[in-house]
This record gives C-alpha cells, structure tokens and sequence, in this order.
C-alpha cells in the first residue's frame, strides 16, 4: 500500500512513493487536480523529471464507469498525438493498487492562466511566435481528427524554450469517423463557443469550430495582455480591434484572423486550425527549434554504428529551411534515412534526423562529445551528442582467475585481485564481493591506462555462509565480464568463519 497525506479534501500520495509501471517512477510533489484526478511532479532514473496523473477512486457507483471510460479516452487521444513536440508525451499508462496512472513529460515552465494574471507584457515577437505555436500544435490535433475541448490559458504551459505546450488532454476525443458524433460536451466558462449553449452534441466539424473559438479567446487575451471576461470583449470588441491595429506593428493579416476566430458565426469562423495556420503562417520568418537538447548513445561494445532521432522543427510562420552538419569525423546525420554525411539541408516545418555515430572511428576507451548545428537564415541550435568506446577486453586482465575460501578459526579472511589494463585509456571498474558481508576495497575505480590495481577482498570472521557456488562479479563500464569462481571449503558443524586463499593464473 501507498503512503498518503491529506491535501485539501483529497489523501494523495506522500514524497518519495515509487510507482512501477513500465519503469519505476518516484512522487516528488503534488501539482493539484479536478474532480477525477491529481497530478504530480515525479521523477524516473534514466529520463528524469516526468508528469504522473492519477485517476483517483470514484467517490459515488455511478462515476466508476465515467473514470475508466476518461481514462481510456485519454489514453487513445495522447497514443493518437504520438511524439509532437508542442504536446506532452505520453510515456507509461498503467494501472496498480486500484488506481489508474498515466506518466507524460513535465513542462517546466509557468502557465499562460499566471502569467496573464500577472499582465504580464508580452513583446509583438514573442506574441506572434505564441500565436502560431498555439495554432500549430491545435492544427495538428486537427490533423489528426482531435478534439481539444478544454483550450484555456490554465492549459498552457511554456516549455524548455519558452514556447507554448498544450496540456491536459482529459476532456479530448479522437474522431475515428467525420460523420461520428458524440453527445457529451466539455469546456470551461469564458472559453466556450456561443453555440454551445444550445448543442445537443457534435460531430469533428462542429468540435474544431469550437476549439477555434477557444483558441481566438486566448490569442485575444494576449494581444491585450489580461484576462477578459467573453462579455468585456463583446462590449469593447470594436475598441480592442482599432486599438490594436493602431496601436501595434503587428501583421494586418495576423489580427484579422484572430479576431476572426472569435466570430459568433461558426460558419464564418475558420473550419479548422489547419485552415487558420495558413492564414497566420505569412505573418512571421521561422524560428527553428530542436529536440533533445543532448543525445547520449551510451557506451559501444562492439564496433557497428551506434543511431539516435533529432527533431527538428518550426515554431515561427513561412517555410524553415536549414543546414544541418556535425563537427566531428565520428558522426553523420542523414534527413533522408538513407544517405548519411556530415552536413545535409532540407526545407520543410518539421523534419527528422538521424544522427548515426561510428564507434571505430574512436580509440578503444574514449569518451567522445561532438555537435550537431541546425542552422537557418533566423537563427541556429546546436545538439550535443556523447558516445562512449568500450576498451578492448583482450586488453584487460584479472589475476587469479579463481579463489578458494577456506574455514580457519577466529580470524578475517583476506585476499586480492590484481586488475591490468594494456589499453591507452582508462576504464570505469564495479567489483561484487562473493557473499553478503564480505567487501572489496576500492568496489568501484578507474583503471588508467596501461596501469594496475589491487583489490582487496575481506570475510569477517563471524560471516555465515551456505555451500556454493560463489562467484566475484564484476564489470567494465557497466558491462558485465565472466565471473571469477570461488570455491568454499568449510569445516563440518559450528560456525563458519572463512579465509580466503588463491590459486590459479591468467
């Protein structure tokens, strides 16, 4: 069972609980929640901070059902929008103790709903730039027959980059069919189309119409740097509109499409955010964007290339076109999936590429970084890449290549090991004793080059032990290398006490 403490009128779970879905994920803190669920900062090993929402039990019969149908819709949905950069992943979906999880990456940054709280002032170019964000990640949902149907500014968050992500996918419905439609309805006050006062239910094209109303909402509220009730904005909207375009150097183009999104006509409205990120696109130069920031292929045993997936990516208007090339003989990139060299272009918004490193270009034992450089005509980034070459294990030796452990009376048994490197770089060494109790000293160290290191293996005297086999284990930059046998040799009845004896060579 999990730890818990009370928040609020709900018993969440406490700091430091492990949950174990595809991999084990540790509660740092609560972020809040809504009626069915609550979300928390946690943290996984090997990728690091991560977003976990947890359906939490069903305080009535009848709402059992209704949180097991959200939680499988909003898993359908985020499977649906898959890897896009302007929307949380979807990392882990599983179900423990009762309880319903899904783990998706954590946005660092403020939300929208504070910043305008605050009134914060927006410059024209970062406006623009999170105008079009916003249209570009509901256009792709739209491409992909999605439903947002809760945009408010509380469900955006600025990122790594200080761009826009899209959150909270709970209330979204992926339309398998046009002409499918649904007669449950969501959103929040102030963001919600007039004509969903009187829906009886909606089918894609009614659903995008709505969401692009809610999107107009918030872009309005950005031009104006606060929030606003729908009512303030209809009573001031022929203000708001001169104002801005006098008052601003914003595109002609770009505030007439906004504005037009907030229509009380949905038949004048834009269909779909495809259709208005056309219009927006001509309204600001592309702003290039990569993902991941560090690509670590880890450490290569062998020497077949090694490979890893950079996005590239236009969070600006018109059309990106980039050169992209690395700074070292180790690494090719390839925008085709075939073709790899060190400096390749392309002209699209979003585009993927290899980055293909060749580990026998690097000495055995070296720890290699290089870059790769996404450069435009509005800007450049840069990609750090790592890889690691095992040494050679021809080249590395242990003396003995057994042990006897053998029972003498009143004293700690005491041995070594002698490790040898004949490579030219040092390597990382994890030495296991044979049994619980012993220990060897150093357990962990680098071995330099061309060097040598004893490690002194110890069994206390009062150590209990049942009959082997025992092995000494140990690895070479976390890889394991064939144990080292030990044999036990003990004398019949009373308390075991070991002492370690060697026999054998290289």
């Amino acid at each position: 069972m999990f730890k818990r403490r009370l928040v609020g009128d709900r018993y969440l779970l406490a700091a430091g609980e492990h949950l174990r879905g595809e991999r084990t994920y540790t509660i740092e803190a609560p972020l809040g929640g809504g009626a069915f669920a609550a979300g928390y900062r946690a943290r996984e090993e090997a990728s690091g901070a991560c977003f976990v929402k947890e359906f939490l039990p069903a305080r009535l019969p009848s709402e059992r059902e209704e949180i097991r149908r959200i939680f499988a819709q909003e898993c359908d949905v985020l499977r649906r929008l898959g890897n896009y950069e302007l929307c949380p992943r979807l990392r882990d979906a599983f179900e423990t103790s009762g309880f319903q999880y899904l783990v998706q990456d954590f946005i660092p940054g403020k939300d929208l709903d504070s910043l305008l709280e605050a009134r914060t002032q927006i410059d024209e170019d970062t406006l623009v730039r999170w105008s079009l964000c916003l249209c570009h990640a509901l256009a792709f949902l739209h491409s992909r027959s999605v439903v947002h149907h809760d945009l408010k500014p509380g469900n955006i968050r600025m990122n790594a980059d200080g761009d826009p992500v899209l959150l909270d996918f709970g209330a979204a419905r992926w339309y398998r069919t046009a002409d499918e439609r649904s007669d449950v309805l969501y959103g929040t006050d102030g963001y919600l189309a007039p004509e969903y006062a009187s829906a009886s239910g909606e089918d894609l094209a009614t659903g995008m119409r709505m969401d692009i109303f809610a999107l107009g909402r918030i872009l309005v509220e950005m031009m104006v740097g606060e929030r606003m009730s729908q009512a303030e904005i209809d009573r001031r909207h022929d203000q708001i509109y001169g104002s801005i375009l006098h008052s601003k150097t914003l595109d002609i183009g770009f505030v007439r499409a906004v504005f037009r999104s907030v229509s009380y006509n949905p038949q004048a409205r834009y269909a779909s955010a495809i259709e208005m990120e056309r219009d927006l696109m001509e309204s600001a130069p592309p702003v290039v964007r990569r993902r991941p920031a560090e690509i670590n292929l880890g450490t290569a045993t062998d020497t077949r290339p090694r490979e890893g997936t950079l996005t590239i990516y236009n969070v600006g208007g018109g059309e990106l076109s980039a050169d992209v090339s690395t700074d070292a003989e180790w690494l090719e990139i390839s925008v085709s999936g075939v073709e790899t060299g060190r400096r390749q272009a392309f002209a699209r918004n979003r585009q993927t590429v290899r980055v293909v490193a060749y580990p026998d270009r690097l000495a055995p034992g070296a720890r290699a970084q290089a870059r790769v450089f996404v450069s435009s005509a509005t800007g450049s980034v840069a990609t750090t890449v790592e890889l690691r070459r095992a040494v050679d294990p021809s080249l590395l030796s242990v003396h003995p290549s057994s042990l006897v452990l053998k029972a003498v009376g009143g004293q700690e048994a005491r041995g070594a090991l002698r490790f040898r490197n004949r490579g030219s770089a040092p390597v990382r060494i994890r030495v296991t004793p044979p049994l619980s109790g012993a220990t060897a000293t150093p357990a962990e160290f680098d071995l330099p080059a061309n060097g040598e290191i004893e490690v002194v293996l110890s069994v206390p005297a009062a150590t209990d032990a049942a009959e082997g086999p025992y092995v000494v284990g140990w690895s070479v930059e976390g890889e394991d290398r064939p144990a080292i046998p030990v044999e036990l040799r003990a004398r019949p009845g009373g308390r075991r006490r070991w002492a370690l004896g060697a026999r054998g060579g290289e």
